[in-house]
This record gives structure tokens, sequence and C-alpha cells, in this order.
């Protein structure tokens, strides 16, 4: 594991895959844990969506081309969702969304192509906290 917010620990790249379980408001996780409440401002999304950034941009440049990158947090913020999904694209066009399930994995991305786990999704029973996570490609080749 490498703290990518503080830099990459000096890792050569060309992974096959790199999975970032980035750091965020933690507001999928309400249910278990209220007290969140009471640390979050209105302002703490954003602030979290600009470090995800950071930490994106590091795990893309550690990426082979042609490999995948899996970016996972637990809340249901839009800001820590499909805009901060959006705004990587916009900064590494070599990238492309994979709206396919991981193999294996019984979901379905939603129209926007994040992928989202929550209590919809269960029985009631040990109902599960809120998630989002989105998967690219890298091009095999760099972008003209």
């Amino acid at each position: 594991a490498v703290d990518l917010s503080v830099g990459d620990g000096g890792i050569e790249s060309g992974f096959d895959r790199v999975l970032v379980d980035a750091p965020c408001t933690g507001l999928g996780t309400l249910r278990r844990r209220p007290e969140i409440l009471l640390r979050l401002g209105p302002e703490d999304p954003a602030r979290m969506a600009r470090l995800q950034g950071a930490i994106l941009d590091r795990a893309v440049s550690l990426l082979r081309p042609g490999g995948v990158l899996m970016y996972v947090v637990c809340s249901g913020s839009a800001q820590e969702g499909h805009e901060a999904a959006r705004a990587l694209e916009r900064r590494h066009p070599g990238l492309t969304r994979l709206r396919t399930s991981p193999q294996g994995l019984p979901l379905e991305a939603d129209d926007d192509g994040l992928f989202r786990i929550g209590p919809w999704l269960g029985d009631g029973r040990g109902t599960p906290d809120v998630y989002q996570a989105a998967r690219w490609q890298l091009a095999a080749e760099p972008p003209v």
C-alpha cells in the first residue's frame, strides 16, 4: 500500500491494475457512524474531491498502457462520485470508462458509468453502506 496523497513512494509505473480506496467524507457510512455529521462541514465533499483528484492523478501515472484503474469511495456524494470521475477524464483523455462489472460481481453501472452499492441492493438484513466505484482503462497508445 502506498499513500498517493503524499507521493508515489518511488514506485515505477507499469501496473496492470491500480485500486484507489480513496479517503472520503464517509457519508455512505452514516447508518453506522452518525457522529460523522458532527465533524463534517458543507465544504468537506469538495475538499475531499480535490484530494481524491490528486491521488487519482498519481494512480494514473502508475498504470501501464492498457492498465485498469478502479476508484472506490464510501460516500454517495456527487462531488466524490460522478463529478470526480468526469474531472479525472478531463485531465486524462487517455482513460476510457469501463461500464462492465468486474468479473464475478453481479453489479451494473448506472447511466453515468458509476457502480453504486447500497441498502437498495440488499434484503434488509446486513444492510450495506453506500459505496461508489468507477473503472477506467488507460489507452494502449497516448491520445493524439
